[in-house]
Order: C-alpha cells, then structure tokens, then sequence
C-alpha cells in the first residue's frame, strides 16, 4: 500500500489506450485534478485499464 496520484496513473493508461479510443471517436481524460488515493498502485492500474477498455468496448457497440 502506497499513495497514488490518479493523474499519473490515467496518464499512463491514456497513453496506452488513446489511439483506439480515437478510433471509436472517443477522449479519454488525462487528468483528474491531482486527486490521491492510497492503495496497491499495479492492482489500480489494472483495475483502471480494465475500466477503460470495457468503457471503449461498450462505446463501440453502442455506436452500431
């Protein structure tokens, strides 16, 4: 358990999942507002990237 900016973290993902959100007409935010929170920094990266790619998913077949 550590504290984790939330602003690096979506940054980093961002990062990796921008270029297929765009693809689906999507943004995905690079910020949020330097909030911290205290926790397992690789659990909430893989919880947060999950989040992103079923949100990209459901955009997705809700565009068709």
């Amino acid at each position: 358990m550590t504290d984790v900016v939330l602003d690096e973290q979506v940054a980093t993902l961002a990062s990796v999942h921008s270029a297929e959100a765009r693809l689906k007409g999507l943004q995905l935010p690079d910020a949020l507002f330097g909030m911290v929170v205290r926790t397992d920094p690789q659990l909430l990266q893989r919880m947060l990237g999950n989040l992103i790619v079923n949100a990209i998913r459901s955009a997705a077949r809700a565009a068709c």
